[in-house]
């Protein structure tokens, strides 16, 4: 056991079943490393990380199917537009639509969904 999953075991394995559940559906999961001393602050680099992840693949013509994000940030728009019109972006998932950037209101429904709804 390392020193991190010490000091917070429930937060390292908490979501290890859904994460091996979502690799197994053949997802490929990134995660982004954070300053513990950035707790509770606003992270403004992993929007320009993933879209620099994302472009970079596109760059080296790397073999994949399509983009699936999970956000409501505005900021991933342009990203969206491009990927939409390169055929290589699924969908957008927005964990709340209330809250979601008004930048989207544009796109086809085929293009979005809610993660909040209910069922």
């Amino acid at each position: 056991m390392t020193k991190k999953q010490r000091q917070h075991p429930n937060k390292i394995n908490k979501n290890q079943p859904l994460y091996e559940i979502i690799q197994e559906a053949g997802f490929i999961l990134q995660f982004r490393k954070h300053n513990s001393a950035m707790k509770g602050k606003k992270k403004g680099n992993v929007d320009s990380d993933i879209i620099f992840d994302v472009m970079h693949k596109l760059y080296k013509k790397e073999n994949f199917n399509k983009i699936l994000l999970i956000s409501g940030d505005g900021d991933y728009k342009m990203l969206v537009d491009f990927l939409i019109k390169e055929n290589k972006f699924k969908k957008i998932l927005f964990p709340n639509t209330k809250y979601a950037s008004s930048l989207y209101k544009d796109i086809s429904r085929q293009y979005f969904d809610n993660l909040s709804k209910k069922n």
